[in-house]
C-alpha cells in the first residue's frame, strides 16, 4: 500500500465511529458462517460511505489499518490443501498469524465442518515459526490434529486488515488490501493489487444484512476465496498441486510477481 492510497483511506475511515476489541459482545464470532466478496478497490469509497452508518471500525492506539503476517502449515503431501481444493467439508487449516503492529502471534486452527459453519481455535505463541508446531502438540492435538508432528511450514503471506463491527446485529466485516503470498524459502512474492476482500461474519447467514444490500447494489456476488488455497495456487507449479477447481476464483483476480529486496 503506497502512502498516497493509505492517506486516502485512512481518511475515509476517520468518519466512521470506532470500537475497541473489548466493545465486542455478540459480534467476537469464534463460531460463525463466513462470507466472502472479491471486490475491485476502486470502488471502496462508494462500499465505505455506504456502510458508514451500520458499521463502528476497529482502532487500537490510534490506528485503523493493520499489518498482518501468515505462516501456514500443511503436510508434504499438502492434504489441508487438497481437502479444500476437493470439496471436501470437515476440513481444517492450521496457520500462525502475527500481528506486526502489537507484535502479537498466535497459532490458530480453523476447522470447517459439514455444515459450512467456520471454528477457530487459537493460542499465543513466542517461538519462531520453525518451532511452533513441536512446541504445540498438545493445543493441536486437542484442536483435531493428531498428526501435528507431520506438519511443515508451506506459504508465507500477508495483507492489510480495516476491521468492522456491527454489534448491533452481531456482525463482523474484514476487509483484507495489498494481499501478497510466497513459497517459504523464496523471494518472489505473489501480489493482488487491484482486487480486496471482502468477509462477513455472522452467527448464522442472513441475507438482509446492510452489507448484502451494498453488494446487491454493486452487482457483485458473493465468492469462494481462501487465502492460503488461492495463495498456493499462485505460487506452485501446476505438476505439484492441482488447480482448476480454483479457476473461476483466479479468473477474478490480478496479480502481479513482485521480487523481494
Amino acid at each position: 500500500m503506497n502512502t498516497d492510497q493509505k492517506n486516502h483511506i485512512n481518511k475515509k475511515l476517520n468518519s466512521f465511529n470506532s470500537h475497541s476489541l473489548s466493545d465486542l459482545k455478540k459480534a467476537e464470532l469464534m463460531d460463525r458462517v463466513d462470507t466472502k466478496f472479491i471486490v475491485p478497490i476502486h470502488l471502496l469509497d462508494y462500499i465505505f460511505d455506504k456502510i458508514n452508518r451500520n458499521y463502528t471500525v476497529l482502532e487500537i492506539n490510534s490506528k485503523r489499518i493493520f499489518e498482518y503476517q501468515n505462516t501456514y502449515y500443511d503436510t508434504k503431501d499438502f492434504i489441508f490443501y487438497r481437502n479444500h481444493h476437493n470439496g471436501k467439508l470437515n476440513r481444517f487449516k492450521v496457520r500462525c498469524r502475527n500481528y506486526v503492529d502489537s507484535d502479537l502471534s498466535f497459532l490458530e486452527v480453523k476447522f470447517k465442518n459439514n455444515k459450512k459453519r467456520t471454528y477457530k481455535t487459537r493460542i499465543k505463541v513466542d517461538h519462531h515459526p520453525n518451532e511452533i508446531i513441536q512446541k504445540s502438540k498438545d493445543f493441536l492435538n486437542n484442536a483435531g490434529i493428531t498428526d501435528g508432528h507431520k506438519l511443515v511450514i508451506v506459504q508465507k503471506s500477508g495483507y492489510h486488515r480495516i476491521a468492522f463491527a456491527d454489534e448491533q446485529n452481531a456482525e463482523r466485516l474484514t476487509l483484507d488490501l495489498n494481499l501478497h503470498f510466497s513459497q517459504p524459502h523464496q523471494s518472489n512474492k505473489q501480489i493482488i493489487g487491484e482486487q480486496v476482500i471482502f468477509e462477513l461474519k455472522q452467527n448464522k447467514l442472513n441475507r438482509r444484512s446492510s452489507f448484502f444490500d451494498v453488494m446487491r447494489q454493486l452487482g457483485i456476488k458473493p465468492s469462494s476465496f481462501s487465502k492460503y488455497c488461492i495463495g498456493m495456487a499462485l505460487t506452485y507449479e501446476n505438476k505439484i498441486i492441482r488447480k482448476n477447481n480454483f479457476n473461476k476464483v483466479m479468473r477474478k483476480i490480478s496479480t502481479q510477481a513482485v521480487a523481494e529486496v
